[in-house]
């Protein structure tokens, strides 16, 4: 399953580099995900995100494929990266190595 989800790093500058199989924003006009799906969606990665250490947790991936199968569409994966990029500005420490290894650790 290809993952469609936007991280940022705290620095603010976008990880493209490492997370070209992660990243994917289009854009579109309207889309039907909400920012707190979202932002429930990519809750429980946030630990890990930070870290890198162990396997991703169950409720990370679970998170991540229910971010995917909600954005099937260019309106909803454009929503869910304006949410990632808004939320991304609080969220800091993230491991660009941990964010890079995501889409192939996600079982």
């Amino acid at each position: 399953m290809e993952l469609e989800i936007c991280l940022m790093i705290s620095s603010g500058s976008w990880v493209r580099n490492e997370l070209k199989e992660l990243v994917w924003c289009l854009c579109a006009s309207q889309a039907a995900i909400s920012c707190g799906q979202v932002t429930s969606s990519i809750g429980p990665c946030i630990r890990y995100l930070r870290s890198g250490i162990g396997a991703v947790p169950p409720a990370c991936c679970s998170g991540i494929k229910t971010l995917a199968e909600a954005t099937t569409t260019t309106p909803d994966r454009q929503a869910a990266c304006k949410c990632l990029k808004s939320a991304a500005s609080s969220i800091s420490g993230i491991n660009s190595n941990a964010a890079a290894g995501l889409p192939g650790n996600v079982k």
